[in-house]
């Protein structure tokens, strides 16, 4: 008994491992496969034959035709199968399915009839995907429809294009089958382009890559016809890419993309012909001395060329590069590909590109940094990208001093002596900025620039220590052929120190003579004017006199009932109207006879016994803007002055009325009480901040009017 148990343990374990047969064969996995419309399925031999095989359709469905190896009928959601393999079977069977995607379009009626009748069923619609551009896929996303050749020659009427192409990855049949491709005009003329009769491969009859273009008043009609005519209904299926005019690339592009910030990167595109002898644009982003490959895919040599340019710094493009492979240029910032494509066709490649250069690869601390590639070789104009410039950025503590060390190391050889870096400084109180050479012949230059938009040169240094104020300032490398090759440089940066403020002694006490003198002094030409405009200061004090309001509500007011008045007669007899209004009124007519009854109020404006005086932005972009003043005494050689306290200097360049002007300068001349100026001037260029003051003698005294705020531009 004892010898029982371990006997009866191996001879379960036997069992367990011992070979199962059985007499009904060996079935694969169940699989599902998710179809619309009009479908077959067949099993097809992977290599040579595959007797033994057969196919068993587990989902209950109705079908138009049924054997030992293959499907059909119609089939809305998931169609279960599955591989049923006999013992002794030879060779490899696997199933292929022709139908149509789920959410595309498929036969839902016999589609015979003409050309003509165009509807919803037999209408490929425009697929959405990437076309002509950078893609995440180098395929075009074709979608799948389906149909069916009924018994006795049936022929199906397809429009596949409408100022549209469609490219035809494959079409395949369940059996023999011809497929011709139509034109017609808007004028009613047809023209047959193709006609491809199916060729059997692997037990399916195919068709494969076809690309047919329409013209802005043309359409493409696909005709499939059955060739055997006593045959029973069989599928067809074709996947297909339609893809509308307006998403064709232009030519060539006119604006470079931005600068790649990796230090290598694989981009694929694809695309398809809009037109006939069609040319595309891609643009990749690119770097300074960057390797780049270009491989093209499913492109015919004889129907089509590709030309590589390069966009520059400074905004040029370069002659073709030639072949395609190479090393971008220092100043390059992107790669141009263009297609030039004789007869219609679909394209799809990749670029691959990868930094052959040092420039900028360390930095101590520890801090990442987002530029690859080769620095440039000049400084920044106009309004360049700071982004196509490597650049360190120098932000201080205020409080407290900042100190911080970074390392610029590259390369420079050959055709590529110079190397450019930027350095922005934030701090308000600016940076010391120095350098010391760890490896390398090469020399520094740290630049002090101007931050006007051009960046002029006004101070530098070799290395030794330089202040830069708050702005974009630059770091020059330069080699020369005798000492070129591998450099690197510590760059230490630290605020300022603030000066010594020593110790001061408070002596104000000895000076209280001198300050009364000098307030009576300062104040005696404004108790003068007081003096002299007593009676229009009482007058307002009292309320017996009102200052002109210059708020919108008013203006608007005025300009609503200028308009009423102007509709029965002109309008310089509506103003006699509103003479009490003043400068209000002037602006109201200005706007109106301008065209400008929406103009944006931004003004600066002041009210006073001696005058009104106000400025309004017209036309920000242009720099255009009215000036205007109404006099409520007599004045003589009233004279406008402009200044800007922050920001670039303008000057005066056109100026409506013909008052003389200089520079920021408006000479008014004399003026008489209740007489009103107004006059549009010009200001190049367009400034930040504008401040106005009007001066001139009143009853023989010097006065001025001067807003209390500026005018911010907008």
């Amino acid at each position: 008994m004892r010898c029982a148990v371990p006997t009866l343990a191996i001879v379960v374990i036997s069992l367990l491992f011992a070979p199962i047969t059985s007499a009904q064969g060996i079935d694969s996995d169940v699989e599902s496969a998710l179809v619309s419309g009009p479908t077959y399925i067949t099993l097809v031999c992977e290599q040579g034959s595959c007797s033994g095989y057969t196919l068993e359709v587990i989902s209950d469905l109705n079908s138009t035709f049924e054997d030992s190896f293959s499907w059909s009928g119609d089939v809305e959601g998931a169609l279960d199968y599955r591989i049923v393999r006999a013992p002794g079977a030879s060779g490899f069977a696997q199933a292929r399915i022709l139908t149509s995607d789920v959410d595309y379009i498929h036969e839902t009626e016999d589609l015979g009839g003409s050309m003509m009748l165009a509807n919803l069923n037999n209408s490929l619609p425009i697929i959405d995907g990437c076309t002509d551009s950078l893609c995440e896929m180098s395929k075009l996303t074709t979608k799948r429809m389906s149909g069916w050749l009924n018994s006795g020659g049936d022929s199906d009427y397809w429009l596949i294009s409408a100022n549209s192409s469609t490219y035809i990855e494959e079409f395949q049949s369940e059996a023999p089958a011809i497929v011709e491709i139509w034109k017609i005009a808007s004028n009613g003329s047809r023209l047959m382009v193709e006609r491809l009769t199916t060729s059997l491969q692997n037990g399916i009859h195919e068709i494969r890559n076809l690309t047919v273009v329409a013209d802005s008043d043309e359409e493409i009609w696909m005709v499939v016809s059955s060739v055997e005519v006593d045959r029973r209904d069989s599928v067809y299926m074709a996947s297909v890419f339609v893809s509308h005019n307006e998403a064709d690339a232009p030519a060539k592009h006119t604006h470079p993309l931005g600068r790649i910030n990796q230090p290598q990167a694989n981009f694929k595109f694809a695309g398809i012909s809009h037109g006939q002898s069609d040319v595309d644009s891609i643009l990749v982003p690119a770097g300074g001395r960057f390797s780049y490959e270009i491989q093209i895919f499913n492109h015919e040599i004889n129907d089509s060329s590709i030309s590589i340019h390069e966009h520059l710094l400074n905004g040029e493009v370069s002659e073709d590069l030639g072949p395609g492979n190479g090393i971008t240029s220092s100043e390059t910032i992107s790669l141009e590909i263009r297609f030039h494509m004789i007869a219609p066709m679909s394209y799809s490649g990749e670029v691959m590109l990868t930094s052959n250069s040092t420039d900028f690869s360390g930095l101590l601390s520890g801090r990442d940094l987002v530029y690859f590639g080769d620095a440039p070789n000049t400084l920044p104009q106009g309004n360049a990208e700071f982004d196509y410039w490597p650049t360190i950025v120098v932000d201080s503590n205020q409080s407290s001093p900042d100190s911080s060390t970074y390392r610029l190391q590259g390369e420079v050889f050959g055709g590529d002596m110079i190397d450019t870096y930027l350095i922005s400084v934030n701090s308000e109180s600016g940076s010391l900025i120095r350098a010391v050479a760890e490896s390398g012949s090469a020399r520094i230059q740290i630049q002090e620039l101007t931050q006007s938009g051009t960046y002029q040169i006004m101070n530098s240094s070799n290395g030794t220590q330089i202040f830069l104020p708050v702005g974009v300032h630059a770091i020059r490398i330069e080699g020369s052929p005798q000492d070129g090759g591998a450099y690197s440089f510590l760059i230490s940066t630290s605020q300022s120190q603030p000066l010594d403020s020593g110790v001061f002694v408070d002596l104000s006490s000895k000076a209280t003579p001198y300050y009364i003198f000098a307030g009576l002094f300062l104040l005696a030409p404004s108790v003068l004017v007081a003096f002299f405009m007593r009676r229009e200061i009482i007058k307002r004090i009292f309320g017996k006199g009102t200052p002109d309001s210059f708020d919108k509500g008013v203006i608007e007011n005025i300009m609503d009932e200028l308009r009423k008045r102007e509709s029965v007669g002109n309008l310089e007899d509506a103003l006699k109207s509103f003479h009490g209004h003043g400068l209000t009124t002037s602006r109201a007519s200005f706007l109106i006879e301008k065209g400008l009854p929406e103009m944006d109020f931004a003004s600066v404006t002041v009210s006073n016994p001696m005058g009104d005086v106000g400025v309004w932005i017209d036309d920000a972009k242009k720099g255009i803007l009215t000036f205007g003043i109404h006099a409520k005494v007599d004045w003589k050689l009233a004279c406008l002055r402009l200044s800007y306290p922050d920001g670039t200097r303008s000057k005066i360049v056109e100026l409506s009325s013909k008052s003389i002007f200089s520079d920021d300068e408006i000479m008014l001349g004399d003026m008489s009480e209740g007489q009103t100026i107004l006059s549009q001037l010009k200001l190049d260029p367009t400034p930040e901040i504008l401040e106005i003051e009007v001066t001139g003698r009143v009853k023989g005294e010097s006065v001025a009017i001067v807003p209390r705020d500026a005018l911010a531009w907008r």
